[in-house]
């Protein structure tokens, strides 16, 4: 066994979590999305712009993180002081990690394509 030493808030990591699942429950329901990979999430929230972007992506499972609001907001919530806001991706979808962050749904997102050219 060994003894791991983080530096994270795990309690504001796993609020924001259930509270984004809460949040967005409406839009699966409603069919306005049919995977959390479709949907970006804007965060002020130290805790989550402190660690690897692509950690922040995958515990949420949205395809980015992004530190600027923008106009039409599917959901927003609060946690300690920290702002959340949900909007739709605007990009489409990468083939190889179905992550909306491609230019067109024939072309891998960036990431994925230099693994592949790697």
């Amino acid at each position: 066994l060994f003894d791991v030493d983080v530096d994270i808030d795990d309690v504001h990591m796993i609020k924001a979590r259930e509270t984004f699942f809460e949040s967005i429950d409406h839009l699966k329901k409603d069919k306005t999305i049919k995977s959390t990979l479709e949907l970006v999430i804007y965060t002020d929230s130290k805790v989550f712009l402190d660690i690897d972007t692509t950690e922040a992506e995958d515990w949420f499972i949205v395809s980015k993180v992004i530190k600027h609001k923008e106009d039409n907001a599917l959901a927003s919530f609060e946690i300690d002081g920290a702002k959340y806001e949900v909007y739709k991706a605007n990009k489409e979808k990468c083939p190889r990690c179905w992550k909306y962050r491609a230019k067109d749904e024939d072309s891998l997102c960036p990431r994925c394509q230099g693994v592949v050219d790697a």
